[in-house]
């Protein structure tokens, strides 16, 4: 087979090393030969052959418009056989010298002596902009081993659903191929990584890598010229791929009523890295017949479907309430990547009542901004939630119309490594349902920026967690290391439910700089009790105290002395999407400080996965990276130094 042609896109990432001493050892990764069945495994070691799965979002960008690394074009485009694909030449930077080498046209690896044991590779990134790979190709050019004998290669493909490796070799063929490829060869970036290794003196130039993407076409040129005529004719587990249109014209009026599981539909990444405009302008998303509610919207018989590279705007309806995506009872949907912008909701989402409907919705990567209608003021939001469980990922959410950034009456949500910002009201609401009634109705908030907009003109309160429907909230609140920042006497979390209370760790919560004395961390209304609060590891600002009657340490809380701020890098920009709460300098009662992640028990919600490992934090734009704390958590969003 033949790979297919350049056609110019994003970049990609190289990373090269050459470990000497491997010796093979028992404990290894997944190994697997080209056809799928098990390997070699006796080739790999875990001293060399151990490689820690790249973290995309940690790797060093460049500032170009597609915001990848600083190597090569990766080239997109059809292949002759009509399907998508994502290539990089061979030709890369390398990040260590004499094992491999750039011949001009290909990377050369060199694997020394054979019988010595030794190992190079070279890692790239294809940057696939969330799309799922079906296949890989490769190019390979072999030369003459070492000592004799023919030389071979391995492919290593990251796994991020298992946490490994999967190594496929040893390889022998000048152009190989595998298929299929899992759901866990992408990054929580939206990435594919893959390992090119040379081993005890095989010797071989990597001329290039081709991952393919199939799907429905949409766009000019294409099969379809729009997206609903490719997903008429999808079928369950169908990609519908859509290309931008001339010069970055919007689809006009998109309205998908979806009723087939599994359908992936993907924006392709423009030329300079833009995402394809789907705008619902002049049409009303009434949710009358076959007429959505939304751009689109996942009914109960469209489990595990997914959005991803778009930008969606102008979605309105006569009742207020077009949204740009509705899982309305869906479980399993996932919306990545996406901007949504200036419609009456940006998302809504709604459950049956029981815990079986609308569970594991994942918002990810996404920026999320200026919903709301002002003919309906405070009753439509940035995001407006419900069903089973809700997890926030890496996003942006801020300056909502008139209603919260946030309001869920989810039974269970995880917001993790957000921005949130500068709601015209809460910047969350999370509030009551059928769902909530049910024991273990928690929120957890973990390594959250929230910073409340000086000038807000609604309710100054951050977060309020219980209800407004006169139903139960049988749950509690967990902050773990999040930075607040607020400069109202408002009570920072307001609990307003009999069985609603609130755990509080490793936070920070600063005024602004405002210094007014009164502040107070946590309310209670409705029947809650302060004795429901719990937590530890707080450093708040002067003005800033806890009612009596919580079970919070006073040893373990840290009130800042009048006219100390925290050391935040840049926390007052113009831009404040680029603010910055990141510590400048260590400090006082803030580094090492925090209370150890394995002695909190925060909970996991129905139909999502259980999260463990070190946290991550919000990085701009849209991204996580790891925390890097050099012993106990530090406080804050942020730890000093990563």
């Amino acid at each position: 087979m033949s790979l297919s042609a350049n056609m110019g896109g994003a970049c990609c990432l190289l990373y090269a090393l050459c470990w000497q001493g491997c010796a093979p050892g028992a404990s290894q990764p997944v190994v697997a030969a080209a056809n799928g069945q098990p390997g070699n495994a006796a080739l790999l070691a875990p001293s060399g052959w151990a490689i820690p799965l790249p973290d995309d979002a940690a790797a060093p960008r460049a500032t170009g418009a597609a915001g990848h690394g600083a190597g090569p074009m990766a080239s997109r485009g059809l292949s002759a056989s009509g399907v998508y694909t994502v290539s990089l030449q061979g030709v890369q930077r390398l990040s260590s010298g004499g094992t491999v080498s750039d011949s001009g046209t290909a990377s050369r690896l060199d694997s020394g002596t054979a019988g010595q044991g030794l190992m190079s590779y070279a890692l790239y990134e294809l940057p696939m902009a969330d799309m799922q790979p079906a296949a890989l190709s490769v190019a390979i050019s072999l030369l003459p081993r070492s000592g004799g004998g023919a030389s071979t290669y391995w492919l290593g493909l990251a796994d991020y659903a298992s946490g490994l490796w999967q190594w496929h070799g040893p390889l022998s063929d000048a152009i190989a191929r595998i298929e299929p490829l899992g759901v866990g060869c992408l990054s929580f970036g939206g990435d594919m990584f893959v390992a090119v290794v040379a081993y005890d003196g095989s010797s071989f130039e990597c001329m290039s890598l081709s991952a393919e993407v199939p799907g429905l076409m949409v766009g000019p040129g294409k099969t379809y010229a729009a997206i609903e005529d490719a997903y008429a004719d999808a079928v369950a587990g169908d990609a519908i791929l859509v290309f931008p249109q001339d010069g970055g014209a919007p689809y006009s009026d998109p309205a998908l009523q979806v009723h087939k599981s599994g359908i992936s539909f993907r924006g392709v990444v423009g030329p300079g890295g833009e995402r394809v405009k789907l705008s619902g302008a002049g049409f009303n998303y009434t949710g009358a017949g076959s007429t959505p509610r939304a751009v689109f919207q996942f009914n109960d018989d469209a489990d595990g479907c997914s959005v991803a590279g778009f930008e969606i705007l102008e979605a309105h309806n006569d009742s207020y309430n077009g949204a740009a995506v509705r899982i309305n009872k869906a479980n399993d949907i996932t919306v990545r990547n996406c901007e949504i912008h200036d419609c009456d909701m940006g998302m809504m989402s709604n459950g049956d009542g029981t815990l079986s409907s609308s569970a594991n919705q994942r918002i990810e990567r996404c920026l999320i901004h200026h919903n709301g209608n002002l003919s309906d003021p405070g009753y439509n939001h940035n995001l407006y939630l419900g069903g089973t469980s809700v997890t926030l990922s890496a996003c942006e959410v801020h300056s909502s119309l008139t209603g919260h950034n946030v309001k869920s009456r989810a039974h269970f949500n995880r917001i993790e490594y957000c921005y949130v910002h500068d709601s015209a009201n809460r910047e969350f609401d999370l509030v009551d349902a059928a769902e909530t009634a049910f024991p273990g109705s928690h929120s957890v908030l973990i390594g959250n920026v929230i910073v409340k907009d000086p000038a807000c003109p609604g309710n100054r309160g951050v977060i309020h967690f219980g209800q407004d429907g006169g139903g139960e909230h049988n749950g509690t609140l967990y902050l773990v290391n999040d930075t607040v920042v607020t400069p109202f006497i408002t009570p920072v979390v307001t609990l307003s439910a009999t069985g609603a209370g609130a755990a509080i760790y490793n936070a920070v919560v600063w005024d602004t700089g405002s210094f007014q004395s009164g502040q107070q961390l946590v309310g209670t209304a409705g029947g809650a009790q302060l004795a429901s609060v719990s937590g530890g590891s707080l450093w708040l600002s002067a003005g800033m105290s806890i009612a009596p009657g919580t079970a919070i340490p006073p040893a373990d809380i840290y009130t800042a002395q009048s006219g100390e701020t925290p050391p935040f890098t840049d926390p007052a920009n113009a831009d404040r999407s680029l603010c910055d709460f990141h510590l400048s300098a260590a400090g006082t009662h803030m580094v090492d400080m925090g209370l150890d992640w394995d002695s909190i028990a925060i909970p996991t919600g129905p139909g999502q996965p259980v999260v463990s490992g070190i946290p991550f934090a919000y990085r701009i734009p849209l991204s996580r990276e790891l925390r890097r704390d050099s012993g106990p958590p530090d406080l804050g969003a942020y730890a000093w130094g990563g």
